[in-house]
């Protein structure tokens, strides 16, 4: 039989959050007994009164074709790690993927990918340590007070509202070593509303008005009792209040978020509406405003139908693996230490196979070519050029896609890939191990960028800067094979290499793209899920 589990703590600062929210599921979805598991602080996972690693937790999830209601907060629940882990091994969720969990959690690419939609507010971001006023003065103005609030956190931790620069020089002191945002103060109103899918659309669920007792709606607002007095529905216009309901909506397609999240905007005293950030695991205790709102509305029942159908099962994947030719940077020696640059001006190897027009040109960019030897393996698997590797290089220097200082230009390079009629997504952030896997899956490519793998994986150098292409992946044995360019010419050396998933983590950036011949991502939220994965479970038959 299958068994719901309800997965909730975590070592994160919001553990006790999610033992609230763990309190609401259990009492929603107690016609279907499920079995509570605790992820304790020592990071394991708790049944009852065993207690079992990750690895055994996983088996038992398999072993009785589990799906796990996500009740987890802040690190570990919002920032995609566990979605992750759980897709790559085939084990269902609720909630949104690992993908948009990672864009989400990030402000300052989830304001990049919704800018188009709504108001965004001015931004800054930067180290605390390289925080430059002048810059920060150029791009959201001299006025105080002004926020300051980590770049990927949830629920408001570490937020500071700073009002003159005497504060602005003691915060910068106690800031984390870590992406900070600081951006000015909108003064007006803030409103929250949730998102639930159902039945292809969403519930029409009211905005909640917060009015923190605190200076603003940091943690201790959001969570303490009586730390805000939350009014539901919100005491707007109904004018904004549908604004709302269209961008929440709007926004929760643009993410690509799954059965539920809730968006938080401030209104102006003019009316103008601006975006603040998605929870994509919004809390879920009987005080949380998504909870407020689905009373309010009387579609608990509802969002609780929904719950177990709409349960995220994008990887029920078969293993692939594609044979794609192997391109070189290019009279990379045998060893793959240069060491000196009088030692590669003797290289000569391949340079009339790589197609450089002169020798100069060959010794000058051949070591930084590993994207553009990516872009040449792709077009040959889908044979769409054979063009040698410098050849490819020029076309894209000459449109502006590839230099010696900055190397390729992904962000831009579907603008290429375009005039052989392929199909490119690029993930600034959030190309997650298991949204690599769906690409391979749906016979894509995929380009990412790691630090190279020649390196001490352990070390703690900056993650990413060489470009890698993933030719396919394997589930059972938990790795991945890829092309890395930086291998021999002669002997094709890394065609093909394997990395594991645990080894892979270390050295990826989770930036990257992929290529296809057709369309990757079908906007249809139920074309991307099982809508029933377990009919015995939606019908109440356990």
């Amino acid at each position: 039989m299958n068994k719901i589990y309800i997965l909730y703590g975590a070592p994160s600062r919001e553990r006790e959050v999610s033992l609230r929210s763990k309190d609401y599921f259990l009492e929603l979805l107690k016609e279907f007994n499920p079995v509570l598991v605790d992820w304790t602080e020592d990071n394991f996972f708790q049944i009852e009164k065993n207690k079992y690693s990750l690895e055994d937790f996983l088996t038992i999830l398999k072993q009785n074709k589990a799906l796990v209601v996500n009740s987890i907060h802040g690190d570990y629940g919002e920032d995609g790690y566990i979605q992750e882990i759980l897709a790559l091994n085939n084990i269902a969720f609720t909630g949104s993927d690992a993908f948009s969990c990672m864009v989400s959690i990030n402000k300052y690419e989830s304001n990049n990918a919704v800018k188009d939609i709504v108001n965004i507010i001015p931004t800054y971001k930067t180290l605390p340590k390289n925080f430059n006023l002048n810059i920060c003065n150029k791009y959201i103005g001299e006025k105080f007070p002004i926020f300051a609030k980590p770049n990927a956190s949830g629920s408001s931790v570490g937020v500071y509202k700073i009002h003159d620069k005497a504060e602005l020089n003691r915060i910068l002191e106690l800031l984390p070593d870590i992406d900070y945002l600081f951006q000015p103060s909108i003064e007006g109103v803030e409103v929250s509303i949730g998102c639930v899918r159902f039945q292809n659309s969403f519930l029409d669920l009211p905005p909640t008005e917060i009015i923190p007792k605190t200076e603003f709606f940091d943690y201790e607002a959001k969570y303490s009792e009586g730390g805000s007095e939350e009014i539901t529905p919100a005491r707007i216009s109904p004018n904004l209040t549908n604004k709302l309901k269209d961008l929440s909506r709007k926004i929760h397609e643009k993410l690509e978020l799954g059965y539920y999240s809730r968006t938080d905007f401030r209104i102006n005293f003019s009316g103008d509406i601006y975006y603040l950030e998605t929870n994509t695991l919004p809390g879920m205790s009987s005080a949380s405003i998504l909870p407020q709102q689905l009373k309010y509305s009387n579609n608990i029942n509802k969002f609780k139908d929904g719950l177990i159908k709409n349960i995220i099962n994008k990887n029920s994947l078969n293993d692939k693996k594609y044979d794609v030719p192997y391109t070189s940077q290019t009279g990379i020696p045998e060893n793959n230490d240069i060491t000196s640059k009088e030692e590669w001006l003797e290289i000569t190897s391949g340079l009339e196979e790589s197609g450089a027009d002169t020798l100069s040109d060959f010794h000058e960019f051949a070591d930084s070519l590993c994207g553009v030897s990516c872009i040449k393996m792709i077009l040959e698997f889908f044979k769409k050029d054979n063009k040698k590797l410098f050849e490819v290089f020029y076309d894209l220097r000459n449109s502006h896609l590839e230099d010696l200082k900055t190397g390729l230009n992904y962000e831009n390079i579907h603008k290429y890939f375009d005039n052989f009629k392929l199909i490119t997504k690029i993930y600034r952030t959030g190309f997650t191990l298991d949204e690599i896997c769906f690409n391979i899956s749906k016979g894509k490519l995929c380009v990412v960028s790691i630090k190279p793998l020649n390196s001490i994986v352990n070390s703690k150098e900056e993650k990413g800067g060489h470009l890698v292409l993933i030719t396919g992946y394997d589930l059972n044995k938990q790795i991945f094979y890829l092309n890395d360019p930086g291998g021999s010419f002669e002997k094709n050396e890394y065609k093909d290499r394997v990395i594991s998933f645990e080894e892979f983590r270390k050295v990826y950036s989770y930036r990257g793209f992929s290529v296809g011949e057709e369309q990757l991502r079908i906007m249809n939220y139920e074309l991307r899920i099982k809508s029933i994965c377990h009919p015995e479970l939606v019908e109440g038959r356990l």
